[in-house]
């Protein structure tokens, strides 16, 4: 890897922060199964606390796009249907994988 070329990602988060588009970013690359570059930018909260890399990140929503197409997969093999209900036991209104691949389920975080 190049260091010149790692060098880039440092401007272009360093940019992202200094525009406030992002408050800060942790960047890992590896290759070949060797970390080559792990570095963090900017601060972690409101009270301006530097971010470190081995800060913990929330990533909710970003898991939807890869949940979502495993479960399709195994729609696209005849695992089930869409309307299918998803619980085993009776509910106020069934929930069914239509409303767990929507997001339109009721079902909120803890």
């Amino acid at each position: 890897m190049s260091a010149e070329r790692l060098g880039r990602i440092d401007a272009m988060l360093q940019e992202a922060i200094d525009s406030q588009a992002i408050p800060g970013a942790v960047a890992l690359i590896a290759r070949r199964g060797k970390i080559v570059y792990f570095k963090a930018f900017g601060t972690a909260n409101a009270e301006q606390r530097k971010l470190k890399t081995n800060d913990i990140f929330r990533i909710a929503s970003q898991t939807k796009a890869i949940t979502s197409t495993a479960v399709m997969m195994l729609w696209e093999e005849g695992k089930f249907r869409l309307d299918d209900p998803c619980k085993t036991t009776p509910a106020k209104n069934e929930i069914t994988m239509r409303h767990l691949l929507t997001h339109t389920s009721g079902i909120g975080y803890g």
